[in-house]
């Protein structure tokens, strides 16, 4: 996108904003409310998440309409300003769904130090060979035989054959701000929490929980 290519659009056209709200026990996940709880047998309680939306797109009958610059986004369930993003979109410009990668690019992964939300001092990096963390749950259940009954889920991969990240097409019937659930229930209960409760590096079971976690963004209803 060039710099006249934005000028026009931000003097003529709108912002819309694009905004994910994760959603574990049928409401917004807010690690704040999780101090202190004392766990029972069955509970699941999630106390950290974190992932990247990255290449966000909107298309019009399966053509892009607009494509973002530096389409990088660190969402943390723990810093709610980081759950939404604005789009500068044209002044008649239409649009039935938004499409967007989980995870980051092979080319931005091996591009050495990076800034802003790619900055590797937010937590989200492996090494230059593994690449940045895509997709970040853990939490705590008694059902995990692990320290402190911790559940750790970190999945990346960004090349080969265990390339994690997945793209997410989601339909849109407004031109207006665009809601996104991202329903943690519906990812913890397909995890593995006795036989592998902690998962930190790319490979085949990282591969199979990207595909589960690229499957649980819906548009609000």
């Amino acid at each position: 996108m060039t710099s006249a290519y934005v000028s026009v659009y931000a003097q003529n056209g709108k912002l819309i904003h694009v905004k994910f709200d994760p959603v574990y026990e049928g409401s917004s996940l807010h690690i704040d409310d999780e101090a202190g709880v004392v766990l029972d047998s069955t509970d699941i309680l999630v106390d950290l998440f974190r992932c990247y939306i990255s290449n966000v797109e909107l298309i019009k009958q399966d053509v892009t309409v607009m494509k973002e610059s530096d389409s990088f986004h660190l969402l943390d369930a723990e810093s709610s300003e980081t759950l939404t993003f604005p789009l500068e979109i044209g002044p008649k410009m239409d649009f039935d769904s938004i499409r967007f990668m989980v995870g980051i690019d092979s080319l931005t992964s091996v591009s050495g130090a990076m800034g802003g939300d790619l900055d590797p001092t937010k937590g989200m990096f492996w090494t230059w060979n593994t690449g940045y963390i895509f997709f970040k749950v853990e939490g705590q259940s008694l059902i995990c035989d692990t320290r402190k009954h911790r559940f750790v889920y970190h999945l990346g991969g960004y090349d080969g054959p265990f390339a994690a990240q997945r793209w997410v097409t989601l339909p849109v019937d407004t031109s207006e701000d665009i809601n996104i659930t991202i329903d943690l229930d519906a990812f913890m209960q397909q995890v593995d929490l006795v036989n592998l409760p902690n998962l930190m590096s790319p490979g085949e079971e990282a591969l199979e929980y990207s595909q589960i976690a690229s499957s649980i963004f819906k548009i609000a209803r």
